[in-house]
């Protein structure tokens, strides 16, 4: 019969669902072996054993030197084996002193295994499968010589005889040319054991051209009775008059079969000698297996009509057994549930009224699996697969993890398939899973067998996360353009999750790719809380409300329809209360940005379903705190009217506060909730939340906008102050989201920080800002942060005042300092920074920028002395400090600088590549204005511009000058310090040289994200970064580049796109281009015959290679009426009607489709119908 086995039945089935006996050896990393059954018997045989630690490293590749001592371990024992030595080194790197060197002379003599042209055989080398199986084959009897192991198709004939005896049998994965690890080795070393032994007749020696040739005198044969064998030993595997290699080579070694594993299905024992290895699922009586629906019609074809009529159970009388099992329970089946002609329905039963009765129906993430032995007796498995989740991490000293069960089946539906929780362990021992990793939330699935009390499979879940872009309720959800269906185990509150379109979303799937549970921790994206809701009026053309995201984001939204508490709805050209409605909804949204909103319930006291509360919380007092951080309790004292029940929240509970500033911020988790404070007595705040069934807030709306001076105190920033003091010019693109290097002074330190190009732009224009509320991500990123513009009062916890100054004066007194005129209170606790731009103040003018980190004031007027300075001054001043402005922080950005006093002399004139302006201070400093630089062709980061000053007299009268102007400017000034100085002669520039930073090469640092296309598809730059690399060897990321490549054709394939910049060039990594594929229209039936009078709807039709069907035609031959035919599509089938047809008269339709590429047709077909 028909065996039906996917790859991921194999791995649950050979990995974890085992019964295993105290006989078999137990290695420290068990729970990372897959194939168990075969590396407990192979290891209790002493074929294959494990390392002196005691682990036996399943993944490590097989060597060469150990396959041969595998092979010899199986021909002739492992004790006389053992006994083999070499007299001399059998290859000039295996020494006779080997640990392999026994076993390698051995296999070598018997032609089992070669070396190597150079006279070596590597044996630390790794193996093919090819190569192993070759030996295993050799072992069984077979002639390498007679069946072709030799020569240029060696591997030909080894895969054909391999995979015909099933050596590779339970590894539906294997690849013959890969290399074979431990437990693959000891996998395909089972299977020898349980295959039979052949023979050949006699062979004949025959010299053909001078050359040797062996001709046998028949195929092999099975070594068995009908061919001489006597079978001392039949039935210690197979009791088939047949030897198997284990019956010749290990006697003692037996399989029983009439034994059941932990969830019921038909089970082998084996045994060694006296020892008892273990119970392992016997697949030689699997007929069929299911992970997702297994139709009774399907089961009824397996297993035959006949034997369906006589299948018996507990209280029947007939000819076969038949018992079902599901999660190891015996329940009591009714083959009328299971096997039924014509009947595609799951196969089971839904009743759910309490487990051990009639409980169990397969379905998609349900392993079904039908039995059906000799006699024809009949066993169907079912294996749920449940969802745990850690509550704390992994417990070292325990070696332990504590875990709840998560029910993926609430349901409040009672006529839905749902599936009752047996009773689960709570926490997971290492020594019987790998838990050693897990981590609290952690989801994992799990299989639990209820007659063992105990789980029988651990692994982490696969979270699918990705945007959404359609979902069907009760069916599917389409994640980045898969569908994914849900489970069986899936009740209907998490099948009626309502998703937002093109928002995020994560899926726990189960081992088969089913949802299995949609995560609440990641599911935030389609809840929001509106406010201010309108209706429709001549102003708005739909209801609109104010909306406040989970992700910190508002808007002011049109309402399409809204579904109340009560579930009334009303549309935009109803009647939506304003205000009245206020509060927390799902949300779903159209192509046109209209929303459709569906507010949470009220509390109910069965807690079935998520609710919605509301409270007003009056202040009494002056700095009245209402809300407390990492308290579970997190609401202070309410007065007034009670919320039905004490809110409580937890580490998954976000926070959103909405201040006077409509400014809103996200903190998620108790421990990361904000401490919020009314000002006064009087002061209102309203606190709106939702209980998950859990009785913990999933979501809380703390709205403190109706008083300006609350304080909300978060602690999830990670610094108060971000000061921007330079640009670095290099960027990093990270999962599409651009950021930009800074030199910053953060928490009171000056850094290297990647900022988000969203808050600093993408021209380096936020040198000299100051940011506040700073947040970033796991790697050190700024993602977040506010910008100070102007004034702005901080929800009455500081004030910021922002002095934007031009050629101005500072100055500094005891405990003040004066900036254009406005003074400001400082103390010793004032941090104090200074952001220098400006050349003429720079200690070393071929700085870019010269920071102060918590200097004095005294500091920055004593620089600024003489000078009439530009730039900005931000001011954090003290709310507590009474009337006065003592600053908390002050922060001084300069630009600019001019030495003050009248200028008496100077000159203009030009000199090499430059123009130049000069004019003297009284204080003896020149202001050098040089200009109109002149740029080479070609492409340059900057400019480096030597002089002197000379007098008259031609004296140099200061030291030799260096300025940098930035490419592509055309100008720079600089100050020079020219006294003591005789100010009655004119100064000039002269000595001009200009050194230009060119553009040395390009390279392309970063790869397009897209490398692999179809023929016709146009480039994508995307992901792509292009560096430049200067003269002076610094580099630079630059854009303004061109590529060779706009539309690839298929002569594309394996060649790069090459980049262009300033002259210089750059390859990107070789693409991959393959021609667009072919469809073919395929019909059932290509003839039919009608009535002159008739319907058909008997024909499908499918399209190839991705392809779409197309429209129908119908033509007529021999002047047929093409009127009296129609053909018309349903879902995939073809209707056809006649009405009145002439008998005689034939037509043709044609069947038209579309390739993958819209633009190509497809290749029809053609179907005839004749009039009878």
């Amino acid at each position: 019969m028909k065996k039906f086995l996917s790859l991921a039945l194999a791995l649950v089935m050979t990995m974890s669902l085992i019964t295993i006996s105290a006989g078999a050896k137990d290695f420290t990393d068990n729970s990372k072996i897959t194939y168990e059954e075969a590396v407990a018997v192979i290891s209790e045989i002493g074929v294959v054993d494990g390392y002196t630690d005691g682990a036996f490293n399943p993944q490590n590749n097989l060597t060469r030197g150990a396959a041969a001592k595998i092979i010899c371990n199986l021909v002739l024992g492992p004790t006389t084996a053992s006994a083999l030595s070499a007299d001399a080194a059998p290859f000039s790197d295996v020494p006779a002193t080997h640990e392999f060197a026994g076993y390698i002379a051995y296999c070598s003599q018997r032609g089992i295994i070669n070396g190597y042209a150079d006279g070596t055989f590597k044996p630390a080398g790794t193996l093919t499968g090819y190569h192993f199986m070759k030996m295993l084959l050799g072992a069984l009897g077979y002639d390498g010589e007679v069946e072709g192991f030799t020569g240029p198709n060696w591997t030909v004939n080894v895969a054909k005889l391999a995979l015909g005896v099933k050596l590779n049998a339970g590894n539906d994965e294997f690849s013959g040319n890969a290399y074979v690890n431990r437990e693959e080795a000891c996998l395909y070393a089972f299977n020898t054991l349980k295959a039979d032994m052949v023979e050949y007749d006699a062979k004949t020696q025959v010299s053909v051209g001078g050359s040797e040739v062996i001709i046998a005198g028949s195929k092999a044969k099975p070594v068995s009775e009908a061919n001489g064998w006597v079978g001392t030993n039949d039935g210690n595997i197979d009791d088939d008059n047949v030897q198997q290699f284990a019956e010749k080579y290990f006697e003692k070694l037996t399989k029983t079969k009439n034994d059941t594993d932990d969830f019921g299905r038909p089970a082998v024992e084996w045994k060694y000698k006296a020892n008892i290895i273990g119970s392992y699922a016997d697949r030689s009586d699997l007929v069929g297996s299911w992970t997702a629906k297994a139709p009774k019609s399907e089961m009824f074809k397996l297993v035959g009509s006949s034997i369906v009529d006589d299948l018996q159970t507990s209280d029947s009388k007939k000819d076969y057994y038949f018992t079902a099992y599901v999660d190891g329970e015996e329940i009591t089946p009714d083959p009328d549930n299971y096997f039924e002609k014509n009947n595609t329905s799951a196969a089971g039963t839904k009743d759910a009224v309490k487990r051990g009765t009639n409980v169990g129906m397969s379905g998609n993430g349900v392993l079904t699996e039908l039995y059906m032995d000799d006699d024809n007796n009949v066993t169907v498995v079912m294996i749920n697969t449940y969802l745990v989740q850690a509550t704390s991490d992994y417990n070292s000293t325990k070696e332990t993890v504590n875990v709840e069960a998560i029910d993926t089946d609430e349901t409040t539906k009672s006529n839905y398939n749902n599936v009752v929780l047996p009773n689960m362990d709570t926490s997971i021992d290492q020594d019987d899973f790998d838990v050693s990793g897990v981590k609290e939330d952690d989801y994992l699935l799990v299989t639990w067998s209820v007659s063992a009390d105990e789980f029988k499979s651990v692994e982490p879940a696969t979270m699918k996360k990705g945007t959404v872009s359609q979902y069907t309720e009760r069916d599917n959800v389409v994640v980045d353009g898969e569908t994914l269906k849900y489970a069986r185990l899936t009740g209907d509150t998490e099948q009626e999750e309502q998703f937002s379109i093109n928002s995020e979303a994560s899926l726990v799937l189960d081992a088969y790719g089913y949802i299995l549970y949609v995560d609440d921790a990641n599911s935030t994206s389609s809840y929001v809380f509106v406010n201010a809701i309108q209706g429709k009026t001549n102003l708005n053309k739909d209801a609109v409300g104010d909306a406040y995201f989970t992700d910190g984001t508002s808007a002011e939204i049109s309402i399409k329809k809204l579904y109340d508490k009560d579930g009334d709805d009303y549309d935009s050209g109803k009647n939506i209360i304003a205000n009245g409605q206020a509060g927390w909804y799902t949300f779903t949204k159209n192509s046109s940005d209209n929303y459709t909103l569906t507010a949470v319930k009220d509390y109910n006291s069965a807690k079935t379903n998520r609710y919605e509360e509301s409270v007003t919380i009056t202040a009494d007092k002056e700095k009245d705190q209402i809300v407390f951080s990492s308290r579970v309790n997190f609401l202070g004292e309410v007065a007034g009217t009670q919320p039905a029940t004490k809110p409580r929240a937890n580490e998954k509970t976000l926070f959103l506060t909405l201040d006077s500033d409509e400014s809103v911020d996200v903190y998620t988790g108790v421990s990361n909730a904000p401490d919020v404070y009314l000002s006064e007595s009087g002061k209102t705040a309203v606190v709106t939340y939702v209980v998950d069934t859990n009785g913990y807030a999933k979501y809380v709306f703390i709205d403190v906008s109706a008083d300006e001076n609350a304080n909300i105190d978060g602690n999830n920033n990670i610094a108060d102050y971000m000061f921007v003091l330079w640009d670095n010019g290099k960027k990093t693109v990270v999962e599409g989201d651009e950021y930009w290097q800074y030199q910053v002074i953060i928490d009171g330190k000056e850094e290297t920080r990647f900022i988000a190009e969203s808050l600093v732009g993408s021209n380096g224009g936020a040198k000299g800002k100051l940011f506040y509320d700073i947040k970033m991500n796991s790697k050190d990123y700024i993602t977040d942060a506010t910008k100070t513009f102007k004034d702005h009062d901080k929800g009455g916890k500081s004030e910021f005042v922002v002095n934007n100054f031009a050629d101005e004066t500072i100055s500094q007194k005891s405990g003040s300092i004066t900036i254009g005129g406005e003074s400001y209170l400082v103390d010793s606790a004032t941090e104090v920074y200074m952001n220098v731009r400006a050349k003429a103040l720079m200690k070393n003018k071929g700085n870019d920028y010269e920071a102060y980190v918590k200097t004095t004031i005294g500091t920055i007027a004593g620089l600024c002395t003489n000078y009439d300075v530009t730039g900005t001054a931000y001011v954090v001043l003290d709310d507590d400090f009474g009337t006065t402005d003592r600053a908390d922080y002050l922060f001084v950005d300069i630009t600019g600088a001019v030495g003050t006093g009248s200028s008496n002399n100077g000159s203009t004139g030009s000199a090499g590549d430059v123009d130049y302006e000069v004019t003297i201070s009284k204080s003896g400093l020149a202001n050098v204005k040089l200009t109109n630089l002149v740029w080479p062709e070609d492409v340059c980061k900057d400019a480096v511009v030597t002089y002197t000053l000379k007098d008259e007299d031609g004296n140099i009268v200061a030291n030799e000058e260096t300025v940098t102007i930035d490419y592509p400017g055309s100008s720079v000034t600089d100050l020079v310090n020219v006294s003591p100085y005789n100010n009655t002669d004119k100064l000039t520039v002269a000595d001009v040289s200009v050194e230009f930073n060119t553009l040395a090469s390009i390279a392309v640092t970063a790869q397009p994200t897209k490398l692999t296309y179809v023929a016709g598809d146009k480039f994508e730059t995307t992901g792509m970064v292009v560096t430049a690399t200067y003269k002076d060897a610094t580099t630079a990321v630059v854009s303004g580049y061109t590529v060779n490549k706009t539309v690839l054709a298929l002569s594309d394939n394996s060649k790069a796109v090459t980049v262009t910049y300033g002259g210089k060039t750059a390859d990107t990594n070789t693409l991959t281009v393959t021609g667009r594929t072919t469809a073919v229209v395929s019909v059932s039936k290509s003839a039919l015959e009608m009535e002159t009078t008739a319907v058909d709807n008997s024909i499908t039709a499918s399209v190839s290679n991705g392809g779409s069907l197309g429209d129908l035609s119908v033509t007529g031959k021999d002047s047929a009426d093409t009127s009296k035919i129609t053909a018309e599509w349903i879902n995939s089938s073809i209707l056809i009607k006649t009405n009145g047809a002439t008998a005689g008269a034939v037509y043709e339709i044609s069947v038209a489709g579309t390739a993958e590429d819209t633009s190509t047709p497809a290749t029809a077909a053609t179907i005839t119908v004749t009039i009878k």
